[in-house]
């Protein structure tokens, strides 16, 4: 009887699996960025912050250069892996398209 069970729950979470696997499968979709374009863009004034290794960064030294700013935010612990894990799949995204454009 013990086997029986053991199997009737191994079936089970097999079952559970692979009908999320589909479900993944069947439903995903590429990833949309949001966001709103500014055109004509607005002039940036110059601005300087501390990164975390205690250097200084200025945006004026990185001018001609493709810059994506990510500001963290460590005080909400509960809401902070989410939001990391959609920014780091931003970022990948990111680098992918500038990757096919060339820059």
């Amino acid at each position: 009887m013990i086997k029986k069970n053991q199997y009737y729950l191994l079936f089970i979470m097999t079952a559970v699996i692979a009908v999320g696997i589909l479900v993944e499968v069947v439903f995903r979709r590429p990833y949309s960025f949001h966001g709103t374009v500014i055109n004509p863009p607005l002039p940036v004034t110059d601005f300087t912050l501390q990164t975390a290794n205690n250097e200084v960064f200025r945006l004026s030294d990185q001018k001609g250069k493709i810059v994506l700013l990510f500001l963290g935010t460590p005080v909400v612990p509960m809401f902070v892996p989410l939001h990391w894990g959609r920014s780091s799949k931003c970022m990948r995204d990111w680098a992918m398209m500038l990757k096919r454009s060339g820059l």
